[in-house]
């Protein structure tokens, strides 16, 4: 049997520190995806499928709505690098669905309540009457 030696036990206590920390502490790979694009997709295919322009612009403003939510409990990274976010690579304005609103010829705005607020009165007031077309 060998002996007992307090050098190569602390240096295997220190080794497998380090390794179990390595674990603990390492940050996630970021092999998943934004989970707003599977949600995109089901809405675009629920929206495809959607013929009344009512019953589209009800989606369209659902989507405004849900999307300003979801940025609100997961803020945008700007850095996609960035994995913060455990199972999911981090979603940024690039993963959302932007809606326009034309209103003539070359003047539009982008309706983003999270950049402009101050937009929600106009996007209650969206409906079959003053709109022409999606």
């Amino acid at each position: 049997m060998g002996s007992f030696n307090p050098i190569k036990m602390r240096t295997l206590t220190f080794v497998l520190l380090l390794f179990f920390s390595g674990i603990s502490f390492g940050q996630h790979p970021g092999i998943g995806k934004c989970s707003l694009k599977s949600e995109n997709k089901d809405w675009l295919l629920a929206f495809k499928k959607t013929e009344k322009l009512p019953s589209q612009i009800d989606l369209v403003i659902e989507r405004i709505y849900s999307t300003t939510n979801y940025f609100n409990e997961h803020p945008p990274v700007e850095n996609s690098n960035d994995k913060r976010v455990f199972g999911a690579l981090p979603c940024s304005t690039d993963c959302s669905i932007l809606f326009g609103l034309v209103y003539s010829r070359k003047s539009g705005i982008i309706l983003d309540l999270k950049k402009n607020p101050q937009f929600i009165d106009l996007i209650s007031e969206l409906n079959a009457e003053n709109i022409s077309r999606i």
